[in-house]
Parts: structure tokens; sequence; C-alpha cells
């Protein structure tokens, strides 16, 4: 008898795992089954504990880290925050912009570019070199104020 009751005990848990299993194949058409794409690593670099969190990033306890893509570079609180950028006590994160370069508060802005305080960003692949203002913008470049990028 107690070989029996053992082979129920067997059963009776083999059958669960089969309904759970089935269950779950069961509501695959429900869920989003492709395989996730690789993410990229947080942009992790100095700032302070307070700034980190209050810009709603991530503090590692000697870090300040936002998701990528973000390029994070030199700035003012005030300036970086006006642009949409995320403050991490030190720097000035940006997402969405693939180079900040050197430039000017007003030229930058003017050029749709966004302002850190103390750097340009840009969107798409620009190509960022010396050049002069109106010849920069004849041309259909961004002048930061410093640079002409050019998409």
């Amino acid at each position: 008898m107690p070989v029996v009751r053992a082979k129920l005990a067997e059963m009776r848990t083999w059958c669960l795992v089969v309904l759970a299993a089935l269950a779950v194949i069961a509501g695959c058409h429900e869920r989003d089954d492709r395989v996730p794409e690789a993410t990229a690593p947080p942009v992790c670099v100095d700032g302070s504990d307070i700034a980190c969190r209050q810009s709603g990033l991530t503090w590692t306890g000697a870090r300040c880290c936002a998701a990528a893509p973000a390029i994070c570079s030199d700035g003012k609180d005030i300036d970086c925050r006006q642009s949409g950028g995320r403050w991490t006590g030190k720097l000035c994160c940006m997402a969405d912009v693939q180079i900040c370069t050197d430039g000017k508060d007003i030229e930058c802005r003017q050029g749709g570019a966004r302002w850190t305080g103390a750097q340009c960003c840009l969107s798409g692949t620009p190509r960022c070199t010396d050049g002069k203002d109106i010849e920069c913008r004849q041309s259909g470049g961004t002048w930061t104020g410093a640079k002409c990028c050019a998409r």
C-alpha cells in the first residue's frame, strides 16, 4: 500500500506540472514572446547622491547612472534642466543626443540644439568642426557658437 500511495503522489505532482505547463502555453498567444533586444549598459558618471536621485537617476553609492543611450558632459544645473537634461550633481546627462561640443548658449539653442550650461548637444549623427557662423548656416549646418555641425 505505501508503494501505491507514493506512485499516486508522484502522478499527482506530474499532473500538476503538466497542467501548469499547459496553462503557460495557453497564455502564449497573449504574451509578447519575441526575444528582447540587448540593452546597453547604463552610463555611470560622477555626481552626488541627492542631485542624482532628484533627477530620477540611479545612485550606486559612488556613481550616478543614466539609462543608455545618454551622453553626460560638463554643464550647469539650471541650464541642464531647462534643456531637458538630468543633473548628476557634477555633469549634465542628455538622452537622445549623439554629440556634445563647444558652443555658446544662444547660438546653440537658436540652432535647435540643447545647451548643458557648458556644451552644445546635438542629435542625429553630426560631424562638428571649426567654421564660421554665416557659412555654416548657409550650407545647412548647425552653428553651436564655436563649431559648425553638419549632418
